[in-house]
């Protein structure tokens, strides 16, 4: 099994503003370390606003919980919008392909 110390990287535009943004898989740390407000920062305000009173609730928890799934539902939500794909930077597996959606799976009949 190898190992990868680096997370691929994925840059999304939208093609209505040029707005553009670099997300990397895997653990947020900055989600980790600032909590709620990653969410607002990225105005990703329907996020922000579920975390905020989970945050406050749990005392920051849910936040080191959340940290592991933020970019890729992040990353979903950009595409799900409008935003496509720019550049990958590193190599993507088949299951975060698949987590990402951007290899569907054909249903057997």
């Amino acid at each position: 099994m190898k190992i990868r110390l680096r997370k691929p990287e994925i840059t999304l535009t939208n093609p209505q503003n040029n707005d553009s943004q670099s997300i990397r898989l895997g653990y947020s740390f900055t989600m980790f370390l600032f909590g709620f407000f990653v969410p607002f920062f990225r105005k990703d305000w329907k996020t922000g606003f579920i975390l905020l009173p989970l945050d406050l609730l749990t005392m920051g928890i849910s936040s080191v919980i959340y940290a592991w799934f933020y970019n890729a539902s992040y990353i979903r939500r950009l595409l799900r919008s409008g935003y496509k794909i720019k550049r990958i930077k590193g190599i993507l597996t088949s299951e975060e392909k698949q987590n990402l959606g951007l290899n569907p799976t054909k249903n057997a009949d």
